[in-house]
């Protein structure tokens, strides 16, 4: 996908009668763009049931200048860091490319 837009919403939808018991602050989007990796919090997280979808949303992220993005949505476990580290599952992944939208080009 491309955009012209500073700032992104990103949304992951969940499995249709997989349930799930997601929270905001163990879902992450790591978004990477050249060489600089950040982490984003869920803002919003609606869990799968037996008979729904789920959705995970991320709102209002600024991207930090033109160029690919490449997105990774992970689900941490709940193991304790200090014993064994913190375990994560790949949700979903994607990529997006931010260009500048201007009217006049200098030739």
């Amino acid at each position: 996908m491309t955009t012209t837009s500073s700032t992104i919403t990103i949304t992951k939808t969940l499995r249709y009668s997989v349930p799930t018991s997601y929270t905001t602050d163990k879902v992450s989007a790591l978004i990477k763009h050249e060489g600089v990796e950040k982490r984003f919090d869920a803002t919003a997280i609606v869990n799968a049931t037996s008979s729904s979808s789920g959705l995970i949303t991320f709102s209002d992220i600024v991207l930090w200048g033109d160029g690919n993005y490449s997105i990774q949505i992970v689900a941490e476990d709940n193991v304790d860091l200090d014993v064994n580290g913190v375990g994560m599952t790949t949700l979903g992944s994607g990529y997006i490319r931010k260009i500048t939208n201007v009217s006049t080009l200098e030739i």
